[in-house]
C-alpha cells in the first residue's frame, strides 16, 4: 500500500535516530530555558518512551513525499499548529469540508 506524507513527517515516520536525538535535545533545552523544572524533565523522559519511538512503529515501506500541495484530487493545506507536519485535505466536491491529519 502506498504511503504519502508531508515532507516534515517522513523522518518521524521512519523513526530516524538523528531526528529523534535532535528533537529530544530541542525540548530539553526549551523546557530548561522556560524554567519548567521537574515537569520539563519528565516530559523529556516521555520523549524517549520506546512505545512512541519504538522500531515496531516505524514505517518500513517507501514513503512518498506530498508535493505541489496536491494528492488524489485534494488540495493539501499546511496547517502547522500541534505539529509542523499537520495538513488538511480540501476537496471542492465536498462542499468545503476539511479533513485534518495529525
Amino acid at each position: 500500500m502506498p504511503v504519502y506524507a508531508h515532507p516534515n513527517a517522513i523522518l518521524v515516520l521512519k523513526r530516524d535516530k538523528d531526528y529523534t536525538k535532535m528533537r529530544i535535545e530541542f525540548f530539553r533545552k526549551l523546557y530548561k530555558e522556560m524554567g519548567c523544572g521537574e515537569i520539563g524533565d519528565k516530559q523529556v523522559v516521555n520523549l524517549r518512551n520506546p512505545i512512541i519511538l519504538g522500531e515496531d512503529k516505524k514505517i518500513h515501506s517507501e514513503i512518498h513525499e506530498i508535493i505541489n500541495n496536491q494528492l488524489f484530487g485534494f488540495n493539501i493545506l499546511e496547517i502547522p499548529g500541534h505539529a509542523p507536519d499537520q495538513v488538511a485535505f480540501y476537496g471542492k466536491e465536498c462542499n468545503g469540508y476539511l479533513l485534518e491529519i495529525y
